[in-house]
C-alpha cells in the first residue's frame, strides 16, 4: 500500500459505533458471593477465587465475575456471549459495554477472511447511553480505528516482512488526529525508508530480485508526494 493511499484511507474512513442508545441491563447476578478472605483457588464446584493486578479479590463462575475491594463489591461483569458483555462499575455507577464481534468476509481473491470489530459505550445504570467510544476494525495485522466523537481516525499496519520476523517486519501508525501529527509524519517517512530496504537480503545475505522494485516504488511515492500528486 502506497503512502498516499494510506493517508487517504484514514481521512475518508467513516466507521460508526453501532451500539444502541439504550439497553435493557442484564443486572448483577444474585446471590452475590461473600468477599474472599483466603488464598486464590478453584473450588470443587468450579468457582475461581483470585486476585487481580490491583490487589482486588475476584470471584468468577458461570454467573459472571465479581470484584471486591476492602470487602465491598466494586464491579461485576456478566458472562461474555457472542462478544457481548456488560461490566458494572459500581464505584462510578455506570455500565460499560466492551463489545467484540467477528465477521466472516470474502476478499477480492475470493478467499474468506475474518474481520474483528471492537466497540465500546458507557451507559447509566438504567440503560441510557452516556458516551460511545472508539470503533476499531482489524483484519490480519492491519487495524483501523475511528473516534465517533471527534471524527479522527488512525490506521496501523505492518510492512517489510511477516509478524514474528526477527529482521524486516515493523509496525507503523498513521493518523489524521492533530495530537498524533508528530508520530504520524515520522512513521510515514520511516515507512518510505523501510520498504526501500530488502528484509530478505538482510536476513539471508542473498539479493532478492524484488528489492529494486521496492526501491523504485519508494522513490516514485516520494516523487509524487513532492510534486503534489498524492
Amino acid at each position: 500500500m502506497k503512502i498516499f493511499e494510506i493517508t487517504e484511507y484514514v481521512v475518508k474512513s467513516k466507521a460508526t459505533n453501532t451500539l444502541p442508545d439504550k439497553i435493557k441491563p442484564i443486572g448483577i447476578a444474585k446471590p452475590i458471593p461473600q468477599a474472599p478472605t483466603g488464598p486464590d483457588k478453584t473450588t470443587d464446584d468450579g468457582v475461581r477465587i483470585g486476585t487481580d493486578k490491583k490487589g482486588n479479590r475476584t470471584v468468577s463462575s458461570g454467573a459472571g465475575k465479581y470484584t471486591f475491594k476492602d470487602g465491598k463489591l466494586i464491579a461485576f461483569a456478566t458472562p461474555k456471549i457472542a462478544g457481548y458483555q456488560e461490566v458494572y462499575d459500581l464505584k462510578n455507577k455506570v455500565i460499560r459495554l466492551p463489545v467484540n464481534t467477528k465477521v466472516q468476509s470474502i476478499g477480492p481473491d475470493g478467499k474468506p477472511f475474518e474481520v474483528t470489530v471492537d466497540q465500546s459505550a458507557t451507559y447509566s445504570m438504567d440503560g441510557e447511553n452516556i458516551k460511545k467510544g472508539k470503533v476499531s476494525v482489524s483484519a490480519g495485522d492491519a487495524r483501523m480505528t475511528q473516534d465517533p466523537s471527534t471524527g479522527y481516525g488512525s490506521f496501523e499496519f505492518g510492512a517489510g516482512g511477516l509478524p514474528g520476523d526477527a529482521v524486516g517486519y515493523k509496525r507503523f501508525k498513521v493518523s489524521n488526529d492533530p495530537a498524533d501529527k508528530g508520530r504520524s509524519m515520522a512513521d510515514l517517512r520511516d515507512y518510505e525508508k523501510h520498504i526501500s530496504v530488502d528484509p530478505i537480503a538482510k536476513r539471508t545475505g542473498k539479493k532478492n530480485p524484488d528489492a529494486e522494485k521496492a526501491n523504485i516504488s519508494a522513490r516514485v511515492a516520494r516523487a509524487m508526494k513532492q510534486a503534489g500528486l498524492d
